[in-house]
Formats: C-alpha cells, sequence, structure tokens
C-alpha cells in the first residue's frame, strides 16, 4: 500500500515539475502567425461581402438560386460542402449555407452535405489549432497544472461523446469549439464522429427553413426524436461513470 502511494507521489512529482523540451524554431512562429493572420483576414473579408441582411438577399434571390442550381447540380453540390467548410475554418456563420443547401437539394441532401462540410471543417480546425497553438499550449502549460492535464486526458478517453454532448445542447459556437477541442487531447477521429452524430439536428433546422418545408410538422417530429435517441447514449455514458466512480470511492 506503501508502495502504490509512493509511486502515485513520485508520478505526481514528475507531472508537475517535468522540464520543458519543446521548443518552437523562429520560422514556425513566423509562419504561424502568417497563418493566424491569412485567416483572421479571410474570415473579416468575407464577411464584408455579405449582404446585410443574408435572410432577405436570400428570399430575394429564391428563384435566381434555384435557377443556377438546377443547371450545375454537381458544382452545387461541391459548393455547398466547401462553402460549409470554410466557413466553419474561418469561424464564420454556418446557417446562410444551411439555408442554400436546403433550397437546392432538399432535405435528406441538404443536411448529407452539410454534415460532410461540417465534419472536414471541424476535423481541419482542430489540425490548425493543434498545430498553431495546441501542442505548444500542451507540453507547456499542462504539466505544470495537473488538473488542466487530468480534464484533457479524461475528454480524450470519451471524446465523441463529448464532442456530440456540445453538438446536442448548443454550449458553444461550432467553429469555436473545433478550435477549442483543438488545445485538448481529443482525436480528430472523435470530433469527426461526434460531429457527425451530434450535428444532424441542428443541420437540419435551418435545412427545413431552406427547404420551404417548416410547415411540415413531419419534419421537425423527425428531427426532435433523433435528437432524444441520439442523448440516449450521452445518458448512459454520464450514469456509468457516474456508477463506477460512486463504487470506486467506496
Amino acid at each position: 500500500m506503501s508502495e502504490t502511494v509512493k509511486s502515485e507521489s513520485d508520478n505526481e512529482q514528475n507531472i508537475t515539475a517535468r522540464p520543458l523540451k519543446h521548443q518552437i524554431s523562429p520560422l514556425r512562429i513566423f509562419l504561424r502567425v502568417v497563418i493566424i493572420a491569412l485567416l483572421i483576414w479571410m474570415g473579416f473579408w468575407l464577411h464584408k461581402k455579405l449582404p446585410p441582411d443574408p435572410k432577405q438577399a436570400f428570399k430575394d434571390h429564391r428563384q435566381n438560386l434555384m435557377a443556377w442550381s438546377a443547371a450545375r447540380p454537381v458544382v452545387s453540390a461541391l459548393l455547398v460542402v466547401g462553402a460549409f467548410w470554410l466557413c466553419t475554418d474561418l469561424l464564420l456563420p454556418v446557417w446562410p449555407v444551411q439555408l442554400v443547401a436546403g433550397l437546392w437539394f432538399g432535405f435528406a441532401k441538404g443536411i448529407v452535405l452539410c454534415v460532410i462540410g461540417g465534419a472536414a471543417g471541424a476535423v481541419t480546425s482542430v489540425w490548425l489549432s493543434h498545430w498553431l497553438v495546441g501542442k505548444w499550449f500542451l507540453q507547456r502549460y499542462a504539466p505544470r497544472v495537473k488538473r488542466i492535464n487530468d480534464i484533457n486526458e479524461s475528454m480524450g478517453n470519451v471524446g465523441v461523446f463529448v464532442v456530440m454532448g456540445i453538438r446536442l445542447c448548443h454550449i458553444l459556437p461550432f467553429g469555436v469549439s473545433n478550435y477549442l477541442f483543438g488545445l485538448t487531447h481529443i482525436s480528430a477521429w472523435s470530433v469527426f464522429a461526434g460531429t457527425i452524430a451530434g450535428c444532424i439536428p441542428a443541420i437540419g433546422a435551418w435545412v427545413i427553413v431552406g427547404a420551404d418545408l417548416y410547415d411540415n410538422w413531419r419534419y421537425w417530429a423527425f428531427l426532435g426524436v433523433l435528437n432524444g435517441i441520439l442523448v440516449i447514449p450521452l445518458a448512459a455514458r454520464y450514469y456509468q461513470h457516474r456508477k463506477t466512480r460512486v463504487f470506486g470511492d467506496e
């Protein structure tokens, strides 16, 4: 027993007193600053290009948008995926893309295309965040702040459920949450899978509006039931984890 306590104490000292080994070269620092500046500039530039009232502009140009998409179905699909992907990485609102997806492709196809773009954008945001600041943050500060390190480890162990919960409960904005995931040990695969499973209800709501189906209660009922089904594994995981902790404490 005493050996176990001693071992845990030694591990804690190793965690908190680990020397800093990670060094960032001036070139990498410069590249990171340039990338961050470009992302910020692109975000502001695209934001200025948006009409003052996107919803009204969407209504005014509805027929023109439908005609354009009908003549270019493949390009339209790629445009939806790419626009959602880009807006995600640049922290721009994604609901205009969801409206257009609903208008062009209807309920099911619109959701699928938006989910593909959202999942891809989430993964690249995590990679960007992890490469720009995530590794530096974890290697320099997490070893000295054991509590943060433990939280990151626990989140990484059930990363899919963490991502799903944030997507379903809308605790954080979609784009911002992706960059925050990059500061944890949650894997890109967990973010990818959790985004696919957890963002369908939110995306579906905007797609319904874009497809002009908001008067049909069946679509809303479907999203509500789906949201409830997706919450079940989260609740089960929470209960299991809590039960394990209670029995462990006893």
